[in-house]
């Protein structure tokens, strides 16, 4: 049995623990099948609130299975549902169940007994970052503000100390300390650890000695993204080393044993290059050694593969792109939430602001960012939350607005410039978890003309009916205003919907275009949009 839960919080009666190569730890529990067999685990929580918890399982029923959870001994258990897999005794990543736990600060006790058919549990998972059961053994909280930074394997650390090991080999006098073999055994090492279930996954921080992530949030660690490991594999592995003039530098650490590669399409001084190593011209077709192609055309060839240096054609520089950008997004919207549970701190909305005709009362739960109790608050819908220049199609994502419980036949959802600016685009990103929150039949685009909505005219609308889980792009004849807002019209009664929206101007006109009065102060100008594409800022 593994998972974050020890031995000392683990508690089998009248089932029985058995061996199996592809479950946590070589063993799982199996025969959970009388009235009174049940698995108790003990959960440490920083406070309370609802806390997802994953449940890996096999049941090879043919159909779907249940098990009853109890909580604190509570009189009504929770269902957990229990798909069929393949065969009993067989486990992976993706056999695998969330439910969310209502749980007390401090020790819980979650206890599953057999509900309808039969199921075998592998492995609860809880939010590690109130689980230190992996790593370390004790927690003894001694960093107030998070977590423990010496211990565990940080991947923005690795990466950079891949890269040093990458230069020293490539670019320092030959030494007996290291060799590329070194560098490879690391570099797998660190590949093997991106994963998650069986899935490319990079979170915060993990156990170095079982490459087990302990510093794993859900809806927030997965966003870290601070690995390195591409320019490892490009600049490290294959020895493309960029430089400033009209040559390419080859410096490869590949392993000896390697037969061939490929590099396909780099993007390289305003041209694409191709790099081919084919021991003996059987793999890819083109001859044998090293070849290189600039925009498809052969520019080198060499039997061996070593240090080189190309001689490439002079660079292309691209027409510039137009840039777009959000003048919608205020990214000090992001994260009030947080700085309330920090420190209680209150804030008053800038301009650009957001604006709602109805908005969910109700808590998305609790969102923990560490160990400390402080750190864990309610998460609650907000229009703010729909322009802080994020977009996250998480299960269940912190920035975002509903209108949950409305009756209202429409509903809107808007921005307040602060002052009358030309208008031409828009943006919705619509959010869709299949159940309660789902996309709108339709939407409108209104400005405010003096006391007036109007829509806007001339719409074009990209797709023609609205979407799921992507963007709406909605383009039409630029109207001057102070105000603009999109109202939804619900698929069906009683149906939430989730949006972000975002305004897209020219950045070269959004100057031209603000009142000197309204100039915003240096700090508010940095709240522009975070996310490029094809040159130029789309976001929401």
């Amino acid at each position: 049995m593994g998972g974050n839960v020890t031995d000392e919080e683990l508690v089998v009666e009248f089932a029985n623990v058995r061996s199996a190569t592809s479950a946590s730890n070589g063993q799982y529990i199996g025969q959970i099948d009388f009235d009174d067999s049940s698995v108790t685990f003990t959960v440490q929580a920083p406070g309370a609130g609802t806390f997802p918890v994953s449940v890996n399982y096999a049941n090879a029923t043919g159909a779907t299975s249940t098990h009853n959870l109890t909580v604190n001994g509570a009189a009504t258990p929770i269902t957990v549902s229990y798909p069929r897999t393949g065969t009993w005794g067989s486990f992976s990543g993706s056999q695998a169940v969330t439910v969310q736990v209502p749980m007390q600060a401090g020790a819980n006790t979650l206890k599953f007994t057999r509900g309808t058919g039969y199921a075998e549990l592998d492995k609860i998972t809880a939010n590690p970052y109130f689980n230190y059961q992996a790593y370390p053994a004790t927690q003894n909280r001694d960093d107030t503000n998070c977590c423990h930074w010496n211990g565990p394997t940080w991947p923005f650390a690795t990466s950079t100390t891949l890269t040093g090991l990458a230069n020293l080999l490539q670019d320092y006098p030959a030494q007996n300390h290291v060799t590329k073999q070194t560098y490879n055994k690391l570099l797998s090492q660190f590949a093997t650890l991106q994963h998650k279930n069986g899935e490319p996954y990079v979170a915060e921080a993990a156990n170095g000695d079982t490459g087990e992530w302990v510093y794993d949030a859900q809806d927030f660690s997965e966003h870290y993204n601070h690995s390195s490991f591409n320019d490892l594999v490009l600049t490290g592995l294959l020895g493309v080393k960029p430089q400033s003039d009209n040559t390419l530098a080859l410096k490869p650490l590949v392993p000896d044993s390697w037969n061939y590669f490929a590099l396909q399409d780099m993007p390289y001084h305003g041209r694409t290059y191709t790099i081919l190593w084919d021991r003996d011209g059987t793999r890819y077709g083109q001859g044998s050694g090293l070849q290189v192609f600039q925009d498809g055309t052969r520019i080198h060839q060499s039997a061996g593969l070593g240090n080189t240096t190309i001689p490439v054609a002079a660079p292309v520089t691209p027409p510039a792109a137009t840039r777009m950008e959000n003048v919608a997004a205020n990214a000090w919207n992001a994260d009030q939430e947080w700085f309330k549970g920090w420190d209680n701190r209150t804030y008053t909305q800038t301009f650009p602001k957001a604006f709602a005709s109805y908005t969910n009362t109700g808590s998305n739960g609790k969102r923990c960012r560490s160990a400390d109790n402080p750190r864990c608050v309610e998460a609650r819908d907000a229009p703010l939350k729909a322009t802080d220049g994020f977009i996250r199609y998480d299960a269940m994502p912190d920035d975002r607005w509903t209108n949950a419980g409305s009756t209202n036949a429409t509903d809107h959802l808007g921005v307040d410039f602060g002052y009358q600016r030309s208008v031409d685009e828009v943006k919705i990103y619509t959010y869709d978890d299949g159940q309660n929150v789902r996309a709108p039949q339709s939407f409108d685009v209104q400005y405010l003309s003096g006391s007036t909505w109007q829509s806007v005219p001339g719409q074009v609308k990209t797709p023609a009916t609205p979407v799921a889980n992507k963007p709406n792009e909605v383009k039409f004849t630029t109207v001057v205003t102070s105000q603009l807002r999109v109202v939804f019209t619900p698929a069906g009664r009683q149906v939430r919907r989730c949006h972000r929206v975002g305004v897209l101007v020219p950045a070269a006109g959004r100057r031209a275009d603000r009142q000197p009065q309204q100039r915003l102060g240096a700090g508010r100008r940095r709240c522009v949009p975070r996310f490029r594409r094809r040159g130029g800022a789309a976001v929401g």
